[in-house]
């Protein structure tokens, strides 16, 4: 469950970062659309690679009997 939420706290928070400036300015429908495009893979990947991260370090101190 930590790895989920982890991950989807950190998606957000990198779509956020870089969406924020197409929601603060009035820019072109183009550049909005690029924002809105990278923030979301960005976002995406970013959370997939903070559950990926979480499960291996739990995986390794179970294995190490910690």
């Amino acid at each position: 469950m930590y790895a989920l939420v982890s991950g989807g706290v950190l998606a957000l928070l990198v779509f956020g970062a870089i969406v924020t400036p197409a929601l603060m300015w009035n820019l072109p429908r183009s550049v909005s659309l690029t924002l809105l495009t990278t923030g979301g893979c960005l976002g995406a990947l970013a959370g997939i690679v903070r559950i990926v991260n979480v499960l291996r370090e739990h995986g390794r101190q179970r294995r190490a009997g910690r």
